[in-house]
Protein backbone atom coordinates (compact mmCIF):
# COMPACT_ATOMS: atom_id res chain seq x y z
CA UNK A 1 0.00 0.00 0.00
CA UNK A 2 1.22 3.63 -0.67
CA UNK A 3 2.08 6.30 1.71
CA UNK A 4 -1.19 8.08 -0.32
CA UNK A 5 -3.57 4.83 -0.40
CA UNK A 6 -2.66 5.03 3.94
CA UNK A 7 -2.91 8.44 3.80
CA UNK A 8 -7.06 8.54 1.82
CA UNK A 9 -8.05 5.95 4.86
CA UNK A 10 -7.20 8.15 7.78
CA UNK A 11 -10.11 9.94 9.29
CA UNK A 12 -10.25 13.84 8.92
CA UNK A 13 -9.11 14.00 12.75
CA UNK A 14 -6.08 12.02 12.01
CA UNK A 15 -5.42 13.93 8.90
CA UNK A 16 -5.57 17.21 11.05
CA UNK A 17 -2.88 16.37 13.59
CA UNK A 18 -0.76 14.97 10.83
CA UNK A 19 -1.29 18.39 8.57
CA UNK A 20 0.54 20.38 11.06
CA UNK A 21 3.82 18.70 9.84
CA UNK A 22 3.43 16.52 7.00
CA UNK A 23 2.81 18.16 3.29
CA UNK A 24 0.91 14.90 2.20
CA UNK A 25 -1.46 14.90 4.94
CA UNK A 26 -2.50 18.47 4.56
CA UNK A 27 -2.77 17.86 0.88
CA UNK A 28 -4.90 15.32 1.37
CA UNK A 29 -7.41 17.60 3.56
CA UNK A 30 -7.29 19.66 1.00
CA UNK A 31 -8.28 17.47 -1.61
CA UNK A 32 -11.09 16.06 0.71
CA UNK A 33 -12.66 19.69 0.94
CA UNK A 34 -11.65 20.75 -2.27
CA UNK A 35 -14.93 19.55 -4.07
CA UNK A 36 -17.13 21.23 -1.28
CA UNK A 37 -14.92 24.20 -1.79
CA UNK A 38 -15.73 24.33 -5.58
CA UNK A 39 -19.36 23.57 -4.33
CA UNK A 40 -19.80 26.42 -2.03
CA UNK A 41 -18.23 29.19 -3.93
CA UNK A 42 -20.07 28.13 -7.13
CA UNK A 43 -23.43 28.85 -5.35
CA UNK A 44 -21.99 32.21 -3.80
CA UNK A 45 -20.18 33.61 -6.96
CA UNK A 46 -22.90 36.31 -8.51
CA UNK A 47 -21.05 35.52 -11.58
CA UNK A 48 -18.85 33.48 -13.19
CA UNK A 49 -15.64 36.28 -12.12
CA UNK A 50 -16.02 35.80 -8.58
CA UNK A 51 -16.01 31.66 -8.53
CA UNK A 52 -11.86 32.31 -8.36
CA UNK A 53 -11.93 34.56 -5.56
CA UNK A 54 -14.36 32.78 -3.25
CA UNK A 55 -12.37 29.15 -3.67
CA UNK A 56 -9.35 31.11 -2.56
CA UNK A 57 -11.06 31.92 0.56
CA UNK A 58 -12.69 28.64 0.88
CA UNK A 59 -9.33 27.21 0.86
CA UNK A 60 -7.72 29.18 3.19
CA UNK A 61 -11.32 28.89 5.59
CA UNK A 62 -9.69 25.44 5.43
CA UNK A 63 -6.29 25.92 6.42
CA UNK A 64 -7.58 28.37 9.25
CA UNK A 65 -9.64 24.83 10.44
CA UNK A 66 -6.77 23.14 10.87
CA UNK A 67 -4.72 26.14 12.50
CA UNK A 68 -7.47 25.93 14.85
CA UNK A 69 -8.88 23.19 15.32
CA UNK A 70 -9.69 21.66 18.83
CA UNK A 71 -10.80 17.98 18.91
CA UNK A 72 -11.81 18.44 22.76
CA UNK A 73 -14.54 20.17 21.36
CA UNK A 74 -16.59 17.84 20.66
CA UNK A 75 -17.07 18.85 17.17
CA UNK A 76 -15.95 16.59 13.82
CA UNK A 77 -13.37 18.35 12.19
CA UNK A 78 -15.95 17.92 8.93
CA UNK A 79 -18.38 20.33 10.35
CA UNK A 80 -15.85 22.93 12.27
CA UNK A 81 -14.21 22.91 8.71
CA UNK A 82 -17.74 23.68 6.64
CA UNK A 83 -18.27 26.35 9.28
CA UNK A 84 -15.04 28.05 8.73
CA UNK A 85 -14.96 27.44 5.06
CA UNK A 86 -18.13 28.85 4.91
CA UNK A 87 -17.70 31.73 6.91
CA UNK A 88 -14.43 32.62 4.82
CA UNK A 89 -16.61 32.16 1.47
CA UNK A 90 -19.32 34.37 3.01
CA UNK A 91 -16.86 37.53 4.11
CA UNK A 92 -15.80 37.75 0.63
CA UNK A 93 -18.83 37.87 -0.96
CA UNK A 94 -20.21 40.24 1.53
CA UNK A 95 -17.31 42.45 0.78
CA UNK A 96 -18.27 42.29 -3.06
CA UNK A 97 -21.85 42.73 -2.46
CA UNK A 98 -21.68 45.64 -0.19
CA UNK A 99 -20.62 47.89 -3.16
CA UNK A 100 -23.32 46.56 -5.11
CA UNK A 101 -26.54 45.08 -3.38
CA UNK A 102 -27.15 43.44 -0.09
CA UNK A 103 -26.74 40.00 0.14
CA UNK A 104 -29.42 37.75 0.24
CA UNK A 105 -29.21 34.66 2.58
CA UNK A 106 -27.11 31.69 0.82
CA UNK A 107 -28.74 28.55 1.69
CA UNK A 108 -26.30 25.79 1.29
CA UNK A 109 -27.01 22.57 -1.04
CA UNK A 110 -25.68 19.28 0.03
CA UNK A 111 -26.19 17.47 -3.71
CA UNK A 112 -22.83 18.83 -4.95
CA UNK A 113 -21.56 15.19 -6.54
CA UNK A 114 -23.80 15.20 -9.86
CA UNK A 115 -23.52 12.17 -11.98
CA UNK A 116 -21.10 9.20 -12.08
CA UNK A 117 -18.86 10.65 -14.69
CA UNK A 118 -18.44 13.73 -13.29
CA UNK A 119 -17.46 11.74 -10.08
CA UNK A 120 -14.20 9.78 -12.03
CA UNK A 121 -13.54 13.38 -13.41
CA UNK A 122 -13.45 15.19 -10.40
CA UNK A 123 -11.34 12.13 -8.62
CA UNK A 124 -8.87 12.26 -11.74
CA UNK A 125 -9.03 16.57 -10.95
CA UNK A 126 -8.27 15.55 -7.16
CA UNK A 127 -5.49 13.38 -8.42
CA UNK A 128 -3.63 16.18 -10.18
CA UNK A 129 -4.46 19.05 -7.32
CA UNK A 130 -2.68 16.37 -4.79
CA UNK A 131 0.24 16.04 -7.00
CA UNK A 132 0.74 19.75 -7.52
CA UNK A 133 0.14 20.90 -3.52
CA UNK A 134 3.02 18.43 -2.55
CA UNK A 135 5.51 19.73 -5.48
CA UNK A 136 4.21 23.27 -5.00
CA UNK A 137 6.37 24.64 -1.86
CA UNK A 138 9.90 24.89 -1.65
CA UNK A 139 11.46 23.47 1.82
CA UNK A 140 11.57 26.91 3.48
CA UNK A 141 7.91 27.83 2.62
CA UNK A 142 6.46 24.36 3.59
CA UNK A 143 8.10 24.97 7.54
CA UNK A 144 7.32 28.40 7.81
CA UNK A 145 3.48 26.95 6.72
CA UNK A 146 3.52 23.86 9.33
CA UNK A 147 4.37 26.43 11.91
CA UNK A 148 2.10 28.73 11.07
CA UNK A 149 -0.25 25.70 10.99
CA UNK A 150 0.28 25.59 14.26
CA UNK A 151 -1.06 28.51 14.94
CA UNK A 152 2.42 30.51 16.01
CA UNK A 153 3.02 34.02 14.85
CA UNK A 154 5.02 34.98 12.36
CA UNK A 155 7.79 36.39 15.40
CA UNK A 156 8.31 33.23 16.87
CA UNK A 157 8.49 31.32 13.43
CA UNK A 158 10.63 33.67 12.62
CA UNK A 159 12.78 32.81 15.85
CA UNK A 160 12.43 29.01 15.67
CA UNK A 161 13.77 29.40 12.77
CA UNK A 162 16.63 32.28 12.47
CA UNK A 163 15.01 34.06 9.92
CA UNK A 164 13.41 37.88 9.83
CA UNK A 165 9.56 38.76 10.30
CA UNK A 166 9.84 39.82 7.06
CA UNK A 167 11.10 36.60 5.20
CA UNK A 168 7.90 34.50 7.38
CA UNK A 169 5.89 37.45 5.97
CA UNK A 170 7.37 36.75 2.14
CA UNK A 171 7.38 33.14 3.00
CA UNK A 172 3.58 33.35 3.37
CA UNK A 173 2.93 35.51 0.67
CA UNK A 174 3.89 32.92 -1.39
CA UNK A 175 2.67 30.31 -0.21
CA UNK A 176 -1.25 31.93 -0.48
CA UNK A 177 -0.15 32.99 -4.20
CA UNK A 178 1.13 29.11 -5.18
CA UNK A 179 -2.00 27.96 -3.50
CA UNK A 180 -3.86 30.65 -5.26
CA UNK A 181 -2.47 29.74 -8.58
CA UNK A 182 -2.97 26.33 -8.46
CA UNK A 183 -6.41 26.51 -7.47
CA UNK A 184 -6.98 28.48 -9.96
CA UNK A 185 -5.39 25.92 -12.76
CA UNK A 186 -7.71 23.57 -10.83
CA UNK A 187 -10.91 25.75 -10.85
CA UNK A 188 -13.15 23.13 -10.72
Amino acid sequence: MTDTQIIDQLSDEELVRLALRDREALSALIIRYYPIAVCKARKMARDGSDVDDILQEGVLGLLDAVKSFDKDNGAAFRTYANICMRNRMLNAVSAVARKSEALEDIEEQQDCEGSPESIVVQREHEKLLFENISHMLSSSEWSVLQLYLNALPYSEIAKRLGISVKSVDNAMQRVRKKLKKNLTNFGG
